[in-house]
């Protein structure tokens, strides 16, 4: 539930964190808005996504 209220504030909608069309695009978006600190947060979640995809664990 923290999540779900960071995310739904203001300057994420604002951004345009909603309309992002791929996993890619949506933690980028995070990223610039200032969710994430970490260097490598863009291509650490995608590699984590990635990783998921071929256990089948993630959509």
């Amino acid at each position: 539930m923290a999540y779900m209220r960071v995310i739904n504030r203001d300057r994420y909608i604002r951004n345009g964190l909603r309309e992002a069309k791929t996993n890619k695009e949506y933690i980028t978006k995070l990223k610039k808005d200032g969710y994430a600190t970490e260097d490598d947060y863009i291509n650490h979640l995608d590699l984590i996504i990635k990783r998921y995809k071929k256990l089948g664990l993630f959509q």
